[in-house]
């Protein structure tokens, strides 16, 4: 518990919570093979990642769905979806975690930096003088649970033309008037860690709303057996030596396809006790929310805020926040500047990192108070 007087507000329990029906759940899975049957080769089309697609494609509005080991591995089958090669260019925000670089590096890829917006997230007006005719791909972050300029980037990336990736690990639940992030690109892709709002242990989920980027992204990162029972173009199947090995592992599933129909109270109740105390931060005056705190599309996946004050937690009232999350913007680390050079100065990003504080146990305030 927080011993401050926003513990009202900032009230957090231990994540993930425990469920008793998750509980029982993977104790069925773990028994079947005591009927006679099993649930967890991962293979057959009556196992539970084949539900848990399903179910998760339904909760975010998409067509498709990919379970992965990791939202860094659905964040990597979307760049081989689509398409992402040796020398293409790829748009993607100076302020962000970074993970997204190795995979770039791996394909021999460009990254492309753009400045991001007063939310930190990709800006919309960046992005368009970045465009240009090697671009392949944008890569627009949710920060912290935090809609993008979704609308805006699905112009830019039709008139490229480029492939829009939304990376929204942080943010399940986000809305932008009322449609949920994920289904503005042409794939996305979700983080099911320890501390995200889904939390299965660990895996992540592509979605898309086409059948081509889904068996694309199937045929990269999945199992050869279960592409050639899915797609509709069997013989291009790849063999054992060239898939990625991401598939999640079914236990993973079973827990978050048992853990979904928890998901909405605890999107309301953390929404509650967050915008109160954002508020409330206002009111103290020592960190400041970013833009876009009171937009009720923000999914909270951290909270993020700024200051100027040089103390590691300024905040009387909120004692846990911590430096960070990014500290150094993606342009400026020393392995991207060794590996693909300098490149032009992104302002708002640069800023960002100087001010940035973050409560990174967010996700979990869904305490019983009112």
């Amino acid at each position: 518990m927080i011993a401050s007087p926003l513990a009202p507000f900032a009230e957090r329990q231990a994540w993930p919570p425990y469920l008793p029906e998750v509980a029982e759940a993977v104790f069925a899975a773990l028994s079947a093979p005591l009927t006679g049957t099993s649930v967890l080769d991962g293979v057959s089309d009556d196992d539970p990642i084949n539900a848990f697609e399903s179910r998760f494609a339904d909760l975010v509005d998409a067509r498709f769905a990919l379970a992965t080991n990791s939202g860094a591995a659905a964040l990597h089958l979307a760049l081989l979806a689509g398409g992402v090669g040796p020398g293409d260019e790829v748009i993607l925000p100076a302020y962000g975690w970074g993970q997204i670089l190795v995979f770039l590096d791996a394909l021999d890829a460009v990254p492309v930096f753009a400045d991001v917006d007063a939310s930190w997230c990709l800006d919309p007006a960046s992005v368009a003088e970045r465009v240009t005719p090697r671009t392949r791909a944008i890569v627009a972050i949710h920060v912290a649970g935090r809609p993008a300029s979704m609308p805006a980037l699905r112009e830019i990336a039709d008139a490229a033309p480029a492939f829009l990736i939304e990376d929204a690990c942080s943010a399940l639940g986000a809305t932008i008037a009322g449609r949920p992030v994920g289904s503005f690109g042409d794939a996305a892709a979700f983080s099911f860690g320890p501390r995200k709002h889904l939390p299965c242990g660990e895996g992540g989920m592509l979605v898309t709303h086409d059948r081509a980027v889904w068996e694309a992204a199937m045929a990269a990162g999945s199992h050869p057996h279960r592409f050639a029972r899915h797609a509709r173009t069997p013989a291009a199947a790849p063999n054992h030596e060239t898939f990625w090995p991401y598939r999640i592992h079914p236990l993973a599933a079973v827990i978050g396809l048992a853990t979904v129909p928890s998901l909405a109270a605890w999107h309301a109740a953390r929404s509650h006790r967050l915008r109160r105390l954002c508020q409330t931060l206002l009111e103290e005056g020592a960190v400041a929310p970013l833009a876009g705190w009171n937009d009720p599309g923000h999914a909270w996946g951290a909270l993020l805020v700024q200051t100027e004050d040089p103390r590691e937690s300024p905040s009387v009232l909120l004692p846990d926040l911590r430096p960070g999350p990014v500290r150094v913007p993606l342009h400026r680390r020393p392995g991207v500047l060794a590996r693909w050079g300098t490149s032009p100065p992104c302002p708002v990003a640069e800023n960002a990192c100087r001010l940035e504080r973050w409560f990174p146990d967010a996700v979990a305030c869904i305490g019983s108070r009112p």
